[in-house]
């Protein structure tokens, strides 16, 4: 059976399951029959928090103590308890994690905010609004570095996103932690009484997760701990300034000196008013982050905090509005919203004669269902352009998978041209021992054009097809493994016989990766024929690829080989990369990558790389890095000071671009400085 045919029949199996599912909606709203509960133990003395389990309030018998791995139900390898409390202002949390092996605990990780996912580390999930969509969450490894997500919330410095407290103590038997919360930086109705909470474990040794309770393997927020008898304080309502001045010297910096200033004010349950002056557009600490490799950074794009807040509502947003587009911006305002099945953002900005416009709301049914709309509009001094959209997100969750719908339908109008773009897709997303399946089918007309907007492939018309299965072990050397066969068909709507040809890909892939405790193991295979994006002409690829990886479960010593090798572009190809980290002692870490590319043929072309990155914590808040790419293009330094503290002000220091080819002279100091009445 052709491509094609195939893709038809599932985009048909799609809209029948979307239709199905549609009808099944309703029942993700109803409460989770027979949800745990647990009364809430208010106390009059706080817990010093200093890892150590020695407070009155944690000598009374524990919330939790039975944990599982939630992905296969299996009980947790080591004891682990948990308790939690409240006062008048704050949550506290406190766990015990014992360990057979208490010399193995593992806690690499120093950067607050940076990622836990290897080392040790416990945290605690708290649905604040009782939604069953989404949840914040607050993690401490085993050294008291902490991360943490709290819905709506944005900006990277804890004056305007709130803060909070953790400690952790590794003993003689495993060990221990502690958490304060404020009730402030959580967003909940007034008058509310209770909250859904998940306590986890992250053991490292044997890379697993466990819960208490137990979600089921689609995370189902709705079967958290209900956590009831709460007097909830009325929400802070103060307001918060965060100024920041930059200067650049060298490297051909159109301006030397920046300065500017952001105001948040929360008027209401999960709503916040925004103003702005001259946002920062340098992204100073997002360069330094990208030379420091040992940080894996979660912020969005555009590290702006007048823009972060509030995104996310909508599907393929960068569609509508990618506000990296609007680099200068003289003043700006905005409301974001996201309190209960209600959300909504509004903004506006303006600089000289340029003027930007963007609004969306979401209206939530059920636990993962959706209906939004979308508008831009966007003026210049002889141009302005309009993008408006509709979209619907329609899922039903249970115990073994998560089948969800998705269509979305987005209109632009710019210089006189009309233009649509519209996706509709299904995804079965299963859990071990099912098949998975995603099927989805995209058609993006040439005049689609959002002036605010970003599409890479601006005109495209076509489909896709994957299927997967995937099985999990609790023992043995190979944890699990999966196997996926995918395929898609894509053409231009608008060609000629002396341009490019109509086809863009036509392809089918089948992939097989299996994994263990720090290891990883990929083989695959790829069939694609694809048109040229200038000349008339379809190359037929035909490559093997396969990659292995090693201490995949260490922060800073992961090792890996990658390589590609087959047809490509009309002629021979090969590609390889080689990586490996070291840590040299508890602050100073680097790692080095090799990389070569040979293309053979009408198409030739060869190319290498090496990359050397070094990093120093010189505390916990302060670092130096750097970073030295050599290749086929040229030789690019780069280093940076960063000064990232709990409170107080901020500094980055930069030298050169890690995005350019070659070193730049580019010099910039940034300060940031937070205030908050």
């Amino acid at each position: 059976m052709r491509l094609s045919n195939v893709l038809r029949l599932a985009g048909g199996y799609a809209f029948r399951r979307l239709a199905w599912i549609c009808a099944a909606a309703v029942l993700c709203a109803r409460p989770v029959v027979g949800q745990p509960e647990t009364r809430a133990v208010r106390i009059d003395t706080p817990p010093k928090i200093d890892g150590s389990l020695d407070d009155p309030c944690w000598k009374t018998p524990p919330t939790a103590d039975s944990f599982s791995r939630y992905t296969t139900g299996a009980p947790a390898k080591e004891p682990t308890r948990a308790w939690i409390c409240c006062d008048a202002e704050r949550i506290y949390v406190a766990f015990e994690c014992k360990d057979s092996r208490p010399d193995s605990v593992k806690a690499q990780q120093r950067k607050r905010r940076g990622s836990l996912g290897t080392d040790d580390h416990v945290g605690i999930d708290i649905d604040a609004s009782l939604s069953g969509r989404d949840n914040a969450w607050f993690d401490v490894n085993a050294r008291g570095t902490r991360d943490e997500y709290v819905p709506g919330s944005s900006g990277s410095k804890t004056e305007w996103t709130g803060d909070w407290d953790a400690a952790a103590r590794i003993g003689p038997d495993g060990w221990t932690a502690e958490l304060a919360i404020p009730f402030r930086m959580l967003d909940y109705p007034k008058g509310q009484q209770g909250m859904g909470i998940l306590f986890r474990r992250r053991h490292a040794r044997s890379d697993e997760l466990w819960t208490s309770p137990n979600p089921g393997p689609t995370y189902d927020i709705k079967a958290f701990l209900r956590w009831t008898g709460l007097r909830l304080p009325s929400p802070v309502t103060r307001p918060v300034f965060m100024t920041y001045a930059s200067v650049a010297a060298g490297g051909g910096a159109e301006e030397t000196f920046q300065a500017g200033l952001d105001y948040k004010q929360r008027i209401g349950y999960g709503t916040n008013a925004l103003l702005t002056v001259k946002p920062d557009f340098r992204s100073v600490e997002q360069d330094i982050e990208t030379i420091d490799f040992s940080y894996v950074p979660r912020i969005l794009p555009d590290r702006r905090p007048f823009f972060q807040e509030g995104l996310g509502l909508t599907p393929n947003e960068e569609w509508v509005f990618y506000s990296r587009r609007i680099e200068k911006v003289d003043y700006g305002a905005k409301l974001a919203s996201q309190a209960g099945r209600h959300a909504y953002s509004l903004l506006g900005t303006a600089d000289g004669g340029e003027k930007h416009l963007y609004g969306k709301y979401r209206w939530a049914f059920g636990q993962e269902s959706y209906v939004g709309a979308a508008l831009s509009s966007a003026t210049f001094p002889a141009d302005s352009g309009d993008v408006a959209g509709l979209w619907t997100r329609i899922s039903n969750i249970n115990s073994v998978r998560d089948d969800h719908g998705r269509i979305q339908v987005y209109r632009s109008e710019h210089m006189g041209k009309v233009g649509y773009a519209k996706l509709i897709s299904f995804h079965r997303d299963a859990t071990a021992g099912r098949v998975s399946v995603l099927a989805s089918w995209r058609d993006i007309e040439p005049t689609y054009d959002p002036v605010d907007g970003e599409v890479q492939e601006p005109d495209v018309r076509g489909g896709s097809l994957d299927i997967s299965y995937y099985k999990l072990r609790n023992t043995g050397y190979w944890r699990g493994w999966r196997a996926t066969l995918s395929g898609g068909l894509a053409d231009r709507h608008v060609w000629s016989p002396t341009g490019p040809p109509k086809l863009l890909d036509d392809h089918w892939q089948a992939a097989y990766e299996f994994w263990g405790i720090g290891k990883y193991v990929s083989l695959g295979y790829l069939d694609r024929r694809r048109g040229d994006d200038e000349l008339p002409v379809v190359y037929h690829d035909r490559l093997l690829t396969g990659s292995v990886s090693w201490n995949t479960n260490d922060l800073y010593a992961g090792k890996g080989v990658s390589a590609k090798i087959g047809r490509q572009y009309g002629g021979p190809y090969l590609f390889w990369s080689v990586w490996k980290g070291k840590q040299i002692n508890d602050s100073f870490s680097a790692s080095v990558s090799l990389e070569r590319e040979k293309l053979s043929g009408p198409n030739s072309q060869s190319q290498r790389q090496a990359v050397l990155s070094a990093n120093y914590d010189l505390t916990d808040e302060k670092s130096v890095s750097c970073r030295l790419v050599s290749g086929s293009r040229g030789t690019n330094f780069s280093a940076g000071y960063r000064q990232q503290v709990r409170r107080g002000m901020d500094a980055f220091l930069l030298f050169g671009d890690p995005n350019t080819e070659t070193t730049s002279s580019r010099v910039i100091l940034k300060v940031i400085v937070p205030y908050s009445p």
